[in-house]
């Protein structure tokens, strides 16, 4: 049965005109996901970054341009999860 993969959390700080993206990704039961694939896109320039999650699900892209972004998560046996038009700007 593949399970769906839900980000839990975004936390944005900021430095000057940069900023941090960092969350944890679980299943439907709320069990951590360790070693998915989290990658953002922007939809305006095509940066593109990814990371893994850490043992705990947890992960963390620091120094990303402000902007707005698609998140994409992968991990084989669990469908896809995609977030559109998430906004990473400078906390204020």
């Amino acid at each position: 049965m593949l399970l769906l993969i839900s980000l839990t959390c975004f936390n944005v700080t900021a430095q000057v005109d940069q900023a941090s993206l960092g969350g944890t990704v679980v299943d439907n039961s709320r069990s951590s996901i360790p070693g998915a694939k989290v990658e953002i896109l922007s939809t305006v320039t095509g940066f593109r970054r990814q990371t893994m999650t850490n043992n705990a699900g947890s992960y963390q892209l620091p120094a990303l341009p402000v902007g707005t972004y698609t998140i994409t998560i992968f991990k084989e046996g669990f469908r896809t999860a995609e977030f559109k038009d998430e906004v990473v700007h400078v906390a204020g």
